[in-house]
């Protein structure tokens, strides 16, 4: 079987340089970056300018979008990136006829429900102030974004959307959840929305191989925490996917 042509936007973040130690063998792997990625050919640009990363696009099959700007609510950068970036990553694919894009959204998204019970509760490690079950959020509740980055993240998700329907362009948003640098959590909040490097890297495979006939879908990426607070049961139905390591380990005692 020809391996995919898969480009990786971002890929010195900590989720890219995992994804491409893990998927090395399995796709042609490229990056878009504006550090040097020494692992793979990569073309040096910033995504803030479509004529400079157009070559990047040429001959790829997926593209993998990992940008993830930070400054939670510092507008400048947000806008670069989050904003103008993330069209032209859309906008390149489509003028390079590449097939699919994942893009990485984030629980930031939904973390506005964090306000409300059970969820507060569920986030700050209270867990004998919360009932036996609580409804998790999932894919289908109102966005509820809890900074400026988390809106630009309902921006990529809406965006998408518009290319997968007026330009052909098959999409798949995954919501990752926290994705930590030694793999296991270090506060309540992490616990609740821990995503296991494995079980993230397993999602992803999904997305890159998920068939044709899916167009456009939106996806929560967590793992079966036994406190968590969002929703992956579509992932499941639609994808296959499977979460086989969780936060339960790191529980602190009651």
């Amino acid at each position: 079987m020809n391996k995919k042509n898969v480009l990786v936007v971002g890929a010195s973040g900590r989720v890219g340089g995992v994804f491409l130690k893990t998927f090395a063998d399995r796709y042609e792997l490229s990056a878009l970056n504006r550090r040097p990625i020494e692992s793979v050919p990569c073309h040096r640009a910033d995504i803030s300018d479509l004529d400079a990363i157009l070559p990047a696009f040429k001959g790829i099959d997926t593209v993998l979008s990992l940008v993830n700007e930070g400054g939670l609510n510092d507008w400048d950068s947000q806008l670069s990136v989050n904003i103008i970036g993330v069209r032209n990553i859309y906008e390149a694919a489509r003028l390079s006829d590449v097939k699919r894009v994942v893009f990485t959204s984030s629980g930031a998204t939904i973390l506005g429900y964090g306000l409300d019970t059970p969820y507060q509760e569920v986030l700050s490690g209270e867990y004998d102030r919360i009932p036996a079950t609580w409804p998790l959020v999932s894919e289908t509740w109102p966005v509820r974004p809890d900074s400026v980055y988390g809106a630009t993240k309902v921006w990529g998700e809406a965006l998408g959307h518009y290319y997968s329907d007026y330009h052909s362009l098959s999409v798949i948003c995954v919501r990752l959840g926290a994705f930590l640098a030694d793999d296991s959590p270090g506060n309540f909040r992490s616990v609740a929305g821990y995503t296991s490097h494995e079980d993230a890297m397993r999602m992803f495979r999904l997305c890159i191989e998920a068939d044709d006939s899916i167009r456009y879908d939106l996806f929560e990426l967590v793992s079966d925490n036994r406190y968590r607070w969002r929703d992956n049961s579509h992932s499941k139905e639609v994808l296959g996917f499977t979460s086989t390591k969780n936060s339960d380990d790191f529980i602190q005692s009651e």
